[in-house]
């Protein structure tokens, strides 16, 4: 019995890591789709629902540092911060070098330092700013979320997320960490702060669980309905602009709507994935197999999808907009991963 309930919990947790994996796969699809605007596609519409990108990515990077900080509950803090960021902090080091190269033509050590210190290189780096300051505070989220129990633990609960709310209000007022895009000017990401939180809370609570079928249907309905109308609510009835946005344009770092909508997409993800996790159709099941590889390299995808982009396609001349739109994002999504690979290599020679 022990064995079998096992097996099931590590289904479960193979299911889990699949749908993120599956939902970070759209999430950066999105972020190539919004950084083609001008060469690939020129719709504002198609452009606008592109925006939940990067809030999805953090609203999921939360749950999964939940998840890890779980699996290695008893590490020490320090240890942990530094296992988190090793990785990433590695990453983009080799980045801005490869970055660098190609821009330059030749790599220099003074002026690596200047753009790793000043996440300069490209202004997608903005994004790992802030990431690197949401994982050095995550495990300390995981600890406190776990500190009280019982009836008193909703409440305080609902106490942290305000207290998340005003301390990103006060560190898109009054606070500034580098001249680059977006929420990287911001400690903690200004308002992303509150989206991981959001992310971690979910994570704590188990929000994320199977259900069935029929159930499945009906939330997949609507979270497409409401997913909708907050879209609606946000670019075509501009709300944050009469609300008076108290985290700024509303934007990046992202407004009370663009939150909304990041989340419900979260959810409809979730819920849509769910539902292929329990059908037979093998075609819908080899898509969503396909979403959960790309969602895997995510990391690298976004590290390098505007070098291919800015540097390796820009003279690669196709007229045939479908078939351009269809080579760009192969390769957008395809080269960096097999960056990934070269690298992985050279690690596992060096090792040897």
């Amino acid at each position: 019995m022990n064995g079998n309930s096992n097996k099931q919990c590590e289904c479960q947790k193979k299911s889990h890591l699949r749908w993120i994996d599956a939902a970070k796969g759209v999430a950066i699809i999105a972020v190539i789709i919004d950084h083609s605007t001008g060469i690939l596609f020129s719709n504002r519409i198609i452009s606008l629902c592109s925006y939940f990108s990067v809030t999805v990515f953090v609203f999921l990077a939360g749950i999964t540092s939940y998840y890890s900080s779980e699996r290695h509950q008893k590490e020490n803090i320090q240890n942990e911060i530094i296992r988190k960021a090793k990785s990433i902090i590695f990453s983009y080091g080799i980045a801005t070098c490869a970055y660098q190269l190609v821009i330059h033509k030749r790599w220099e050590l003074s002026e690596y330092i200047r753009h790793l210190l000043q996440f300069d290189i490209t202004p997608p780096f903005y994004f790992i700013v802030f990431y690197i300051q949401l994982i050095i505070i995550s495990p300390y989220i995981y600890r406190l979320l776990n500190r009280w129990k019982g009836k008193k633990e909703k409440y305080i609960h609902c106490i942290m997320v305000v207290l998340s709310v005003i301390i990103s209000v006060l560190c898109i007022r009054h606070t500034f960490i580098l001249d680059v895009w977006g929420g990287g000017k911001y400690l903690l990401g200004g308002s992303y702060l509150i989206v991981y939180f959001l992310g971690e809370i979910s994570a704590h609570y188990g929000t994320f669980l199977g259900t069935s079928k029929n159930l499945l249907k009906m939330l997949i309905f609507i979270f497409v309905v409401f997913t909708c109308m907050v879209w609606l609510v946000k670019y075509e009835f501009r709300l944050d602009v009469w609300l008076d946005e108290p985290f700024g344009p509303g934007l990046n770092p992202p407004g009370i709507t663009l939150m909304i909508y990041g989340v419900c997409i979260v959810l409809l993800l979730y819920y849509i994935f769910s539902y292929i996790e329990v059908t037979n159709l093998r075609f819908i099941k080899g898509f969503y197999m396909i979403l959960s590889y790309i969602g895997y390299y995510s990391l690298y995808i976004f590290l390098y999808h505007k070098l291919v982009l800015d540097y390796f396609l820009i003279n690669f001349y196709i007229s045939n907009i479908w078939m351009k739109r269809v080579v760009y994002i192969f390769a957008m999504l395809g080269i960096p991963i097999f960056i990934k690979a070269a690298i992985d290599k050279v690690k596992q020679y060096m090792r040897q």
